[in-house]
């Protein structure tokens, strides 16, 4: 989303997670993907998130700022 709430792009799809035995009870299972944003444009500078929604439900939100690079003086 960028700082004004519009969606930019979207991701859906199932997604299965089998349990992992070894895991202490109580702990929360954690897993890793690739998403693939190749052609996602940041039209401007300015805040953006990465919305991760589990069955309708926000479960994280991942903070991202665009900026513009500044040249440093030797």
């Amino acid at each position: 989303m960028d700082e004004d709430g519009k969606r930019m792009a979207s991701v859906g799809g199932d997604l299965e997670i089998g349990q992992n035995p070894n895991l202490p009870k109580g702990w929360q299972q954690g897993f890793l993907t690739v998403l693939n944003f190749a052609n996602l444009k940041f039209e401007k500078f300015g805040g953006y998130s990465f919305e991760i929604v589990v069955d309708n439900f926000s479960v994280k939100s991942i903070a991202l700022r665009v900026a513009q690079r500044v040249q440093l003086q030797a």
